[in-house]
């Protein structure tokens, strides 16, 4: 295996941990509040994507569901995967 290939890989399995987590914040959560961002901003920070970056990728979601007037956290994934691609 190749040094790509093993990186591809290694990305793969973040990519999963950090979805399988955020999956189970948003189910836990009946709201969308403060606590539930607090938990959303671990997640991104714990998965090495820097402070700078998590506080950015939540603040932007926040604003996000202001504006749309999102109230069921299962609509949340796809705000931050909004703001991911944004930053990318």
């Amino acid at each position: 295996m190749g040094f790509f290939d093993k990186l591809k890989e290694g990305l793969s399995k973040t990519r999963k941990s950090i979805t399988e987590k955020i999956d189970q914040v948003l189910v836990s959560f009946g709201k969308v509040d403060d606590d539930l961002f607090d938990e959303l901003e671990e997640i991104l920070v714990t998965a090495d994507l820097g402070v700078d970056t998590a506080v950015r990728i939540i603040e932007d979601t926040k604003k996000k569901v202001r504006e749309r007037k999102i109230t069921d956290p299962s609509k949340v994934k796809e705000l931050i995967k909004e703001s991911l691609v944004e930053i990318m």
